[in-house]
């Protein structure tokens, strides 16, 4: 049985512990954390068998997210899950909802909201399914991966073909210009 007197003794030590406690948590939830990914969505920048990637929850917090970004966020479909995507769009983006059926089908990315898809289009429950997805669910931005150690790299902002608006393109950026038809190159002069 504990004694008072041993209580007493140890108010220190269990001071400087619930301390590291809150530390460590405004730590996670302020300024960055360590997150285990898996599953096929992510392939090949996050490997389905798991990666550990470190994330920071500045950028998100202060609405710096870019097309891109590969971030976490909490399910939309469930509050207990996290979700590793890439920003695909961001608010006022127009962005092709069914990129594989014809005729393509347009939403707009609403106000304080992102477009978020997994790299692995064929395996990745995202966006297409759920929805543009509210900002403040953004839990971090993924900066780098840090296991397996063979693996570890800087994760970059990635643009994929699909994120640039040409041709028929599966997302229209309401803040670019839309491309131009370029003029046909000159014919090849004729040889004597």
């Amino acid at each position: 049985m504990f004694s008072l007197a041993w209580l007493y003794g140890m108010r220190a030590q269990i001071s400087w512990g619930l301390r590291f406690c809150c530390g460590v948590h405004v730590f996670n939830e302020y300024v960055g954390s360590m997150t285990q990914c898996f599953g096929p969505s992510m392939m090949p920048t996050i490997n389905p068998r798991g990666d550990v990637i470190v994330t920071e929850a500045l950028s998100p917090r202060l609405g710096l997210l870019q097309r891109g970004d590969v971030v976490v966020s909490r399910s939309p479909r469930d509050a207990d899950m996290a979700v590793c995507k890439r920003v695909v769009a961001l608010e006022g983006d127009r962005v092709c909802t069914n990129p594989t059926s014809w005729p393509p089908k347009y939403k707009t990315v609403p106000r304080n909201h992102v477009w978020l898809q997994g790299d692995n289009l064929s395996n990745s429950i995202d966006s297409r399914s759920y929805g543009a997805v509210p900002q403040p669910l953004i839990m971090g931005r993924a900066i780098a991966k840090v296991w397996p150690l063979n693996e570890a790299c800087r994760l970059r902002r990635e643009q994929r073909a699909e994120m640039e608006p040409t041709g028929f393109d599966h997302i229209h950026m309401s803040s670019r210009a839309e491309p131009q038809a370029q003029p046909p190159p000159p014919p090849p002069p004729d040889e004597d």
